[in-house]
C-alpha cells in the first residue's frame, strides 16, 4: 500500500510541548483536553502564525518525542508499504521537520510533502499520489480525503469527536492502526 501519515499528533506529542509553551509565554492555563476543537485560533487566541512562530523558535520545539508505539509501527509499516509523510506544517517548519523525522526515524519515507506550502488539499494530493490510506488526526482533512474515496485511519483526539464517514475508520493508537491496516489489504 501507499500511505500518508500526519506529523503532528500522529507521529508525534507535539501539542504537549505547544501547550507548555503557552501557558509559560501567555500565561494561560491549557490543558491537552481543553484542545476539543482543531482551530487553534479558537484554542490559543491570537496571531496563531505569530505564535507558530515563535513556537517554532523555541526550545520547546526540540524536546517534541514521537508519539507512543509510531517508531515500532512506522517499522513494521516500511517493511511491505511505501510510506510518505503528509503534513500541513506551514511555510518555515521544513528543515526542523524534515531532521526531526530523519532523527528519530531514519529514511523510510519516500518524500516528505507540506500540504500548506503547496497550498492543495490533503484529500487532492492523495489522490494525485495515488494513495491508498491516510493516517490523520484533523477532523477536516480526513473527512475531504474520505470524500474523495481515500481510506483514512483517524487518531482519536479531543478535536476529531464529531467525524464520521463510511471511509474514516477511528484507532486510539498505533496498536489499532496496524491491525486495521492489516483488516484493510
Amino acid at each position: 500500500m501507499r500511505i500518508a501519515i500526519d506529523v503532528d499528533e500522529v507521529l508525534t506529542d507535539s501539542n504537549s510541548k505547544l501547550i507548555a509553551f503557552h501557558n509559560e509565554k501567555y500565561g494561560s492555563n491549557l490543558t491537552y483536553e481543553k484542545f476539543n476543537t482543531f482551530d487553534l485560533n479558537k484554542t490559543l487566541g491570537g496571531d496563531i502564525v505569530q505564535k507558530e512562530s515563535e513556537f517554532l523558535n523555541s526550545d520547546y520545539v526540540n524536546e517534541i518525542i514521537p508519539l507512543e508505539g509510531s517508531i515500532k509501527s512506522v517499522e513494521i509499516l516500511n517493511k511491505n508499504n511505501e510510506l510518505f509523510i503528509l503534513t500541513s506544517r506551514r511555510d518555515g517548519w521544513q528543515e526542523r521537520t524534515n531532521q526531526w523525522l530523519e532523527k528519530y526515524f531514519g529514511e523510510v519515507f519516500e518524500e516528505i510533502i507540506f500540504s500548506k506550502v503547496l497550498n492543495i488539499s490533503k484529500g487532492n494530493i492523495c489522490l494525485d499520489k495515488k494513495f491508498d490510506l491516510l493516517i490523520e488526526d484533523s477532523p477536516t482533512f480526513s473527512f475531504d480525503a474520505a470524500e474523495l474515496g481515500i481510506k483514512v485511519l483517524l487518531l482519536n483526539k479531543p478535536w476529531n469527536q464529531n467525524i464520521f464517514h463510511e471511509n474514516i475508520f477511528r484507532c486510539k493508537n498505533w496498536e489499532e492502526i496496524i491491525n486495521k491496516i492489516e483488516e484493510l489489504k
